[in-house]
């Protein structure tokens, strides 16, 4: 595809912050038409003296959090699920500093229910119109906009069918540019369509073609790749690469977990400030669920007492946050001594497991007992499974980038947990490793919601035990 014009990206994210202003603006005032509109009048002068004391701080707090939650960020890559997600947590995100500004200024005549009703309704009209002005670009612009142009640097077979899966399955739309080589031509090498050369070729592709997006499909040395980048360094394009290449580059895993193409991008997103958010929901949660939980915890001991000799709880050493070892406690489920010969991985109907135990398993109610050191913070409600030290050395030592599964506290239930399940051997471990990998470098509240819906109908149906 030949180079085409189309609105500056200046001037497109110049457009959609004014409309993003204006929808703010409409939803506080319709916020106050819901809550005065029938008792007072729409604007009662107190409060609506409040709210413009603090109109321009308000709107340029939700475009701050737009921006902070990537809305102005590369539109054509942003599938509805991606747009939904974002405008969500950006709208509750500045919904909450109003409310404490709104506290410290002691500004009570902004009513509460006003913040309340302009949350509710800010995340639909901005959504919608996101989703209106998608077709309005098309029908004006053309499809062409939202067609992501894809390059990808690999010409053998499995590079070949990324690009088939990529153009049948994502959820992005992409137009395929064509492939290029990390060898050199040769004179006695026909690279035929849609090969377009190998990569000293790239300074002439990019002035020939529009690249939105280069995927590195292959296996190639670190050194090159930094190459590549730096060769599309004062171009707006978005990178990929295939997760089996993540020891070449550690990077961020695509940010939808609708794409059902798994990619890595070299740059991460991570929200710093949401490890403290999380520590806190950890521990009021741990501490709710034990005291609800409590009578179910003394049936849960009374039946493994009265069904194995043996203690009622089984305490490990797991590695934790930065490898540091730590004890984890759960409810007994296998036999006594059933390690004596040295600790092996879970398997299908192991035979080591009790009759209670069984049940617990498959039940998940055996992990109870974690939401203790959830509290004394060994570990978080959500993250990667914690391994025991003994495996987790064997496997530094043959999956390349192991280790980086514990930059975060281990969880009781995760992202690789619910999606992937158990593994048992060291290519699931290695394939799982991506799942936890994609739970870092994109954790926060809405992907934890997710993983806790995802657990409990895992926990209902009692599937994926070993």
């Amino acid at each position: 595809m030949n180079k085409r014009a189309f609105p500056s990206k200046i001037f497109l994210v110049i457009c959609s912050i004014g409309m993003d202003a204006l929808l703010v603006l409409g939803a506080d005032i319709i916020s106050f038409l819901i809550r005065f509109g029938k008792t007072t009048g729409p604007f009662p002068r107190p409060n609506f003296t409040a709210y413009l004391q603090l109109l321009l701080p308000i709107i340029a707090l939700r475009l701050l959090c737009f921006y902070i939650y990537g809305l102005y960020n590369k539109p054509k890559y942003k599938t509805t699920y991606d747009i939904v997600l974002n405008v969500i947590k950006a709208t509750t995100a500045s919904t909450l500093i109003i409310i404490v500004v709104a506290f410290l200024f002691r500004a009570f005549a902004y009513p509460r229910m006003v913040i309340f009703y302009s949350w509710l309704i800010t995340i639909p009209l901005i959504i919608t119109w996101r989703l209106i002005t998608k077709r309005l670009i098309n029908l004006f612009l053309g499809k062409d906009y939202f067609i992501s142009n894809t390059l990808i640097v690999g010409t053998d077979h499995e590079s070949q069918r990324l690009a088939t899966r990529l153009l049948r399955e994502a959820n992005i739309a992409r137009h395929l540019v064509g492939f290029i080589s990390i060898a050199p031509k040769t004179d006695s090498e026909d690279i035929g369509p849609p090969s377009l050369g190998s990569v000293i070729d790239i300074p002439d592709i990019i002035d020939r073609y529009v690249i939105d997006e280069v995927v590195i499909a292959c296996q190639m040395p670190k050194e090159m790749i930094l190459s590549i980048f730096t060769l599309f360094n004062q171009e707006d394009v978005v990178f990929r690469i295939v997760p089996s290449l993540y020891e070449a580059t550690i990077g961020t895993m695509a940010t939808s977990p609708a794409e059902r193409v798994p990619l890595i991008s070299p740059i991460s997103h991570r929200v710093i400030w949401y490890k403290d958010l999380k520590r806190l929901l950890d521990t009021g949660a741990s501490l709710i669920g034990l005291i609800v939980l409590s009578p179910l915890l003394l049936l849960i001991a009374a039946a493994i007492k009265l069904n194995s000799r043996g203690p009622i709880l089984y305490s490990q050493i797991r590695s934790g946050l930065h490898g540091n070892s730590f004890i984890l406690y759960k409810f007994r489920t296998m036999y006594a001594e059933s390690e004596i010969d040295g600790p092996v991985f879970a398997e299908e109907d192991d035979p080591r497991v009790t009759g209670i135990g069984k049940f617990l398993r498959r039940f998940r109610l055996d992990e109870i007992p974690q939401l203790y050191n959830v509290i004394i913070n060994d570990m978080s409600i959500i993250g990667p499974r914690p391994e025991r030290p003994y495996f987790v050395n064997q496997l530094i030592k043959k999956i390349p980038f192991y280790a980086e599964r514990m930059e975060v506290k281990p969880g009781i239930t995760g992202w690789a947990q619910v999606t992937y399940g158990y593994s048992s051997n060291v290519i699931e471990h290695r394939e799982k490793l991506l799942y936890d990998i994609f739970y870092i470098e994109n954790m926060c509240l809405a992907l934890d919601s997710l993983i806790v819906i995802k657990t409990l109908g895992t926990v209902i149906s009692g599937k994926g035990v070993k």
